[in-house]
């Protein structure tokens, strides 16, 4: 028989909640989870918490859905990319000043959810399509205040758009996406929403440059 005050990994809670290992992590994440860190930072929790935590809950409805599991995943790319200092070798992000990356780091974030949003409810499509453009605008103004040439721009939208499609690749097991019907379904999301932001941005530009 199992020992209750056995500490387990995280794959082995994920076994034992019969849920994916994103889904574990993101609920000790938020705290709902107890869990504690070994000295090299891997996670370890009590099987005697997740047998609480799974006859006091009804698991499946308690899973973050797979947009948002994906939003968590691409959030927490960018936080190492940037904690890495990464991001420093590109020029384009060197010329930004602490003012402009977090306001840069809101927009980031609000297109992360409005892709979320685009993903979970079909019925929202359109206007989410309509504010993404209005951020690609803004995203652009900012820019341009900052003296960001639009090539430099685009390459920052690139580098961001690249996080997010590994974001996909990386959970292609929650996200079912097992065949090529389900790679282009899921990507051609991802890339609607962030070619309506990529089309803004540009316009915004051209608009800028004849005043």
């Amino acid at each position: 028989m199992s020992d209750p005050n056995e500490w387990v990994t995280l794959g082995e809670a994920a076994e034992i909640l019969g849920v994916h290992p994103a889904t574990v992590r993101s609920w000790a994440d938020s705290g709902d989870l107890h869990s504690q860190r070994t000295p090299g930072g891997h996670r370890r929790f009590q099987r005697r918490d997740l047998l609480q935590w799974a006859s006091s809950k009804d698991v499946s409805s308690t899973a973050p859905s797979e947009a948002k599991l994906m939003l968590q995943s691409a959030l927490g790319r960018a936080r190492l990319e940037v904690g890495d200092g990464q991001l420093l070798e590109f020029g384009w992000y060197d010329q930004f000043n602490e003012e402009t990356r977090k306001a840069h780091r809101l927009l980031g974030r609000r297109l992360l959810e409005a892709l979320t949003t685009y993903i979970s409810t079909p019925e929202s499509h359109d206007q989410i399509r309509e504010d993404v453009r209005a951020m690609g605008a803004e995203y652009a103004r900012l820019s341009i205040e900052e003296g960001i040439s639009l090539p430099d721009s685009v390459r920052a939208f690139l580098f961001f758009r690249d996080l997010l499609t590994e974001s996909v690749i990386q959970m292609a097991e929650l996200l079912s996406l097992r065949t090529p019907h389900d790679w282009s379904s899921r990507l051609r999301e991802v890339n609607t929403i962030t070619d309506e932001l990529l089309l803004a941005l540009i316009e915004e530009y051209q608009e800028h440059s004849h005043t």
